[in-house]
């Protein structure tokens, strides 16, 4: 088996033409292997601007159009960073969400309480909800209170009161280093619903880190992949070197159940975010010489005799 040593060889710096095209024929040139509309930015800080400004855009149309707005927030340390700026638009008198219906896409574990450290409700109220105008009434969560006997029944209501709102109008929310959208683990199908879902040790992890909690839930309950690409609009952030492979996956790679937002691809509404670093593995970042001509550096160049040496043998 062939190692792409090309890839150890690490950019100092990155053309601003393979992230900030000047026309939409050089866009399309060097967007030629990405199977989902992205966006890369310099820093986390202009990705989590934009980002917000698409749901603020989002936000006032649907509301001109039909009066309310409904929304999926995740709540994955990714998101946060966008919700900061929204209260940022807020205060400037760019948005209201006076009539925003959300939704919380995920929860963690069974019989954690709403106001709880360990709850994404709580995460949410304390990073959005309790900083700008959403009426209390119009916020939904999953009932916290269920037992694991009911925990179908409950899933099925929810989805159902997603319905009653006439669907998502859009999702906002992460995507993780495994790949994953929600708590929508690897091996979760493009079929799945609402359901309650075993955590992997890489997922809990993650959640002891954000949460700062040594102890973390074995469980999650989650809008299935079916009930997120159901949304009209899909934002997705990522940010950072750990996010690459995930984000390679999801916008190079073949769809897969084993990285479950790779099914984003079959979604036709779908904008990701990302920053440089999370960037870094995109064909147009890292091997630029396939899709367009080149701003060579002494680092470029060696990464490209050495990938070519590979393809050689």
């Amino acid at each position: 088996m062939k190692t792409d040593l090309s890839s150890h060889i690490k950019l100092d710096q990155v053309s601003k033409r393979l992230y900030r095209p000047e026309s939409e024929v050089e866009l399309a040139s060097l967007t030629r292997c990405e199977r989902v509309y992205t966006k890369v930015v310099e820093t986390i800080a202009d990705g989590a601007a934009d980002a917000a400004a698409d749901v603020a855009q989002t936000i006032e149309r649907c509301v001109r159009e039909k009066g309310r707005c409904v929304i999926g927030f995740g709540a994955g340390k990714c998101a946060l960073a966008v919700y900061d700026e929204l209260v940022k638009l807020y205060f400037a008198d760019k948005v209201s969400f006076a009539n925003v219906v959300a939704f919380n896409i995920s929860e963690l574990g069974l019989g954690v309480p709403g106001d709880d450290s360990l709850s994404t409700l709580a995460r949410l109220k304390q990073h959005l909800y309790n900083k700008v105008d959403i009426e209390p009434q119009n916020i939904h969560t999953f009932n916290s209170e269920t037992t694991v006997e009911n925990v179908h029944k409950m899933c099925k209501a929810y989805e159902a009161e997603i319905e009653d709102f006439g669907g998502l109008d859009l999702l906002v929310c992460e995507l993780t280093k495994t790949g994953s959208l929600a708590y929508n683990e690897p091996g979760s199908g493009m079929n799945t619903t609402c359901r309650l879902q075993l955590l992997s040790s890489e997922s809990r992890a993650r959640v002891a880190e954000a949460f700062k909690c040594d102890d973390a839930p074995l469980t999650a309950v989650t809008l299935g992949i079916s009930n997120l690409l159901a949304a009209r609009h899909i934002i997705v952030v990522a940010w950072n070197e750990d996010s690459a492979d995930a984000v390679f996956n999801t916008i190079e790679g073949r769809v897969t159940d084993l990285v479950p937002a790779s099914f984003l691809q079959m979604h036709s509404s779908t904008k990701v975010i990302i920053d440089l670093e999370a960037a870094s593995r995109l064909t147009r970042i890292s091997y630029p010489w396939k899709v367009t001509s080149c701003e060579w550096t002494d680092k470029l160049i060696r990464r490209a005799i050495v990938w070519l040496a590979t393809l050689t043998g």
